[in-house]
């Protein structure tokens, strides 16, 4: 390899690191006053035609540990950000239907 393409390479590296970090600052302004269980983990998805990063992880709660999901979709100049928990201990209850309500998501003007 020549230096400039390992260069590049190393320079999306660098994005990928400050992306994931910048996405982790979010998650953590949201869990206050609560701590991780589990470190985030992210994804790309597709949600009606709309590409998404969803993240997953847990925290703990007053009754145990709670489920997350942190779902970012954007439109342009358009941004919805939402969370869905619950707690683990409801897993039977929620997660089917939690689960599934991101789906349901669509811009009412897409661009």
């Amino acid at each position: 390899r020549d230096s400039s393409t390992s260069r590049g390479l190393g320079d999306v590296y660098k994005r990928q690191e400050e992306d994931y970090r910048n996405l982790r600052e979010m998650v953590d302004e949201e869990i206050k006053p609560y701590s991780y269980v589990d470190t985030p983990t992210w994804r790309w998805i597709d949600i009606n035609g709309t590409k998404a990063i969803e993240g997953a992880y847990r925290r703990n709660g007053e009754k145990g540990s709670v489920k997350c999901k942190f779902y970012l979709l954007s439109n342009y100049d358009e941004m919805v950000k939402m969370i869905i928990s619950y707690r683990e201990s409801d897993s039977s209850l929620w997660e089917s239907d939690l689960e599934n309500v991101i789906k349901t998501f669509k811009w009412n003007h897409p661009k």
